[in-house]
């Protein structure tokens, strides 16, 4: 459902298998899979510059991933659809930031 590009080298991709896959672009080779969504995972974003990735679910939640290690560093929670779209908007005030719009068309950073 959702593909998001780390490098030259890499991509994110989301999937009603609940997972998040990092692939090797140039030979195909899944190199991690996070797991943690109870559900699809609708949307991706990678923030630009870090080790950082945000999904969203049908679940209702984002999550934050460290794509080096796999490691989900926080789940947000309070939307009341399920979370169609995420986009990183790069530093503000010194802080990478993310957006997310959901079904109910709530929004938060």
């Amino acid at each position: 459902y959702a593909v998001s590009k780390v490098d030259d080298d890499h991509f994110l991709s989301g999937s009603c298998d609940r997972t998040v896959k990092l692939t090797n672009s140039t030979t195909g080779k899944v190199v991690r899979i996070f797991r943690g969504h109870p559900n699809w995972v609708l949307s991706l974003a990678y923030i630009i510059g870090t080790d950082y990735a945000v999904s969203g679910s049908a679940d209702k939640t984002i999550k934050l991933w460290n794509i080096r290690t796999g490691e989900c560093i926080r789940t947000f929670k309070g939307h009341s659809g399920w979370i169609r779209a995420l986009a990183d908007l790069g530093c503000i005030g010194g802080v990478s930031s993310a957006v997310a719009g959901s079904k109910n068309n709530s929004n938060s950073n």
